[in-house]
């Protein structure tokens, strides 16, 4: 992806990877809540609310979308604040 241009990674992840890019923005979002409640300061977005219930599809793109704006404009992904790259 980077190497075709991508400017920020959007990964999924349900057993929570750590792992950013040296090369560009990795935010990692969950739909599985244990991987969120074990691994927050790892994980950017939450989306497991979806899936039980407590948030629609809307709003968890809408929050997607708000975090891949603030990202594009400067703010660190949790990856990026504690260094993690491969």
């Amino acid at each position: 992806m980077v190497a075709g241009g991508a400017q920020v990674c959007i990964f999924t992840t349900g057993r929570g990877t750590p792992i950013g890019n040296a090369l560009i923005p990795v935010i990692k979002i969950t739909g599985n809540r244990e991987t969120y409640q074990n691994m927050e300061d790892n994980m950017d977005i939450d989306a497991s609310g979806v899936i039980h219930g407590d948030k629609s599809i809307a709003e968890c793109g809408n929050e997607l979308m708000q975090k891949l704006i603030a990202v594009c404009n400067g703010e660190l992904t949790k990856a990026e604040s504690y260094g993690f790259s491969e």
